[in-house]
């Protein structure tokens, strides 16, 4: 290529032209002008090169590409998660999907539809395993989501023939139409329900308008939240359903003669001939959670016998008035949840008698009523009662004033020495809902004193007797704000260290097998499900090789008293 520099008089000449130094005379003219023709063909084969090399360069860069995108797959083949098994990658898709009661099959966000975009081996595991997309937890967002009905639709096609867990909440449904298109499509399936939770935003008669007993063959579990004065015209079909099993209805519904576990709300005074109703017509029955509402102040028995059932093994109230003609002879799990406000307060003679006139051997008993942890006869006669067969205890003395009270004694009864194998020898699981603060604030050493004494070795060999296991610890301050304090850190964490697993937690939950808002009463179910946000504090695995909280454990919103324990913990979930 020809120089690109023009000559140095002509350059020269047209600087100084330019800075008006001297005027263009005629004669320079032509000379200027080859100048300029010259420059012109110079700069346009400069261009075609530049444009020859830029083509150049770019398939080149493209043949980079290819020759690095074809490394990288040459690469992956020796990678493990390309021999992976689809049976473990399908086991990894399960661990990625959410909790059942918070999830929404009418989200195309879904992490399963999110799992099925990552690639065509993903998508292919996805779309091939119907009991992925057999969870259909029919939730409306509260701003609405598009092609919520579509997402449905496809939950039901790749469910294929799998048995399908249903809940249906409402609550952000903007239209009563909505209900109506669920149902159209949920109903051809009706032979495929197996679970069943509908929430009290839920048209219920509709829901089972148009089907039989034989329709739902399958249904084994179903929970209806309602209120307890909701006419419901068209359920005798659940009184007939064939495999019906787990059951929470409203009281004036009957269960089904082979239910095994019943969850009955009771309101009003007439309790007592639909709690004897049950247990006489539903011999099968193993379990039953009896809650009494806030305007049952009084249950009042058909008539003064008892009411006497074999076979029942598990009950769970919120009040001890039920007990005073029941006997339950092959109970072995009694739990008394909190209390709604009842006229009539809770009686510790009445569990004392009710476990007398059972002659049952209790393996798990949970009180989770202050009041009457903190009465004198819970140590005096109800405990030493149950003392010799129960393996399992939680207990909730968050009202109890140390160092006199409930805590300091319980401490004292079961605290194993070389002389006394303690209260509850047979103990292998101890939860603990106490107060930490004011005159409590002493309480640590004395209780990781006693729990020390119940892991010796050399004790439990004496007296012949099992170690304590599970420790649940949910300590809280005076104005009832979960903490655990500083000075039971470093005993809790030696003890996690020697084998005892440690956990703590906000609050100690109704023990339901339904979905979340069964544990409250109709006009708090809502607002709890919605505010009452609590965590959980693992100490099992606290021993991590950073000594520093998970990405996750940051992300959390920690109670005022809690910093001190974030180095320490290193598993952590939302209870709701």
């Amino acid at each position: 290529m020809r120089s690109v520099i023009a000559p140095y008089g002509q350059s020269l000449l047209v600087d100084q032209v330019i800075r008006h130094e001297r005027p263009l005379l005629p004669d320079e003219s032509s000379a200027i002008q080859i100048s300029l023709s010259a420059l012109k063909s110079t700069k346009s084969e400069g261009e075609a090169r530049i444009a020859a090399i830029r083509a150049q360069l770019q398939h080149l860069e493209e043949e980079h590409r290819v020759v690095c995108t074809s490394l990288a797959k040459h690469e992956s083949v020796f990678s493990p998660i390309h021999r992976l098994p689809n049976e473990v990658l399908l086991h990894i898709f399960r661990l990625c999907l959410p909790d059942f009661y918070h999830d929404s099959c009418l989200n195309r966000n879904n992490v399963r539809f999110r799992l099925a975009r990552t690639c065509w081996w993903w998508r292919d595991v996805m779309m091939n395993s119907p009991m992925l997309w057999a969870a259909l937890a029919i939730r409306f967002e509260p701003y609405g989501c598009d092609g919520w009905l579509d997402s449905l639709a496809d939950f039901l096609r790749l469910s294929a023939r799998q048995p399908l867990k249903i809940l249906v909440d409402a609550t952000f449904s903007r239209w009563d139409n909505d209900i109506v298109d669920i149902l159209r499509l949920l109903i051809p399936h009706s032979h495929r329900w197996w679970h069943v939770a509908l929430s009290d935003t839920v048209s219920h008669d509709r829901f089972f308008k148009h089907l039989t007993p034989w329709s739902i063959p399958m249904l084994e579990e179903l929970y209806i939240s309602a209120s307890p004065w909701t006419s419901f015209e068209d359920l005798d079909v659940i009184g007939s359903a064939p495999s019906l099993r787990k059951a929470e209805l409203p009281m004036g519904l009957s269960f089904p003669p082979n239910i095994t576990h019943a969850h009955l709300y009771i309101v009003g005074d007439d309790g007592g001939s639909a709690l004897k109703n049950l247990f006489a017509s539903h011999p099968h029955l193993v379990e039953c959670h009896i809650h009494l509402g806030t305007t049952a102040s009084t249950v009042v028995w058909p008539q003064s016998n008892f009411v006497e059932h074999a076979n029942l093994q598990i009950l769970v109230t919120n009040h001890t008035m039920i007990l005073d003609y029941l006997i339950f002879p092959a109970l072995t799990t009694f739990h008394l949840s909190a209390t709604s406000i009842l006229a009539e307060p809770c009686s510790v003679d009445s569990i004392v008698h009710f476990v007398r006139q059972s002659h049952c051997q209790l393996s798990a008993l949970s009180v989770n009523q202050p009041e009457i942890c903190d009465s004198p006869e819970f140590i005096t006669d109800l405990l030493p009662l149950v003392s010799g067969s129960v393996a399992s205890l939680y207990l909730d003395t968050t009202h109890s004033d140390a160092p006199d009270g409930v805590n300091s004694r319980l401490i004292e009864v079961m605290k194993r020495t070389s002389e006394s194998a303690g209260l509850f020898p047979r103990l292998t699981s101890l939860g603990l809902n106490t107060c930490v603060d004011g005159k409590c604030a002493n309480f640590g050493e004395p209780f990781l004193e006693m729990v020390r004494s119940r892991r010796s070795c050399q004790l439990a060999t004496q007296w012949k007797a099992p170690r304590l296991v599970d420790l649940e610890l949910d300590a809280r301050r005076l104005d009832d704000t979960p903490c655990i304090p500083e000075h039971l850190v470093k005993g809790l964490q030696e003890l996690a260290a020697k084998g005892l697993h440690v956990s703590s937690r906000g609050y100690h939950p109704w023990p339901s097998e339904g979905p979340p808002w069964l544990e409250y009463e109709a006009s708090t179910r809502r607002n709890s499900a919605l505010n009452d946000v609590k965590y959980l504090y693992d100490f099992s695995d606290s021993n991590s090789d950073s000594g520093h909280p998970s990405e996750s454990t940051r992300d959390l919103s920690w109670g005022p008293a809690l910093p001190s324990l974030v180095p320490h913990v290193s598993r952590c979930r939302y209870l709701r």
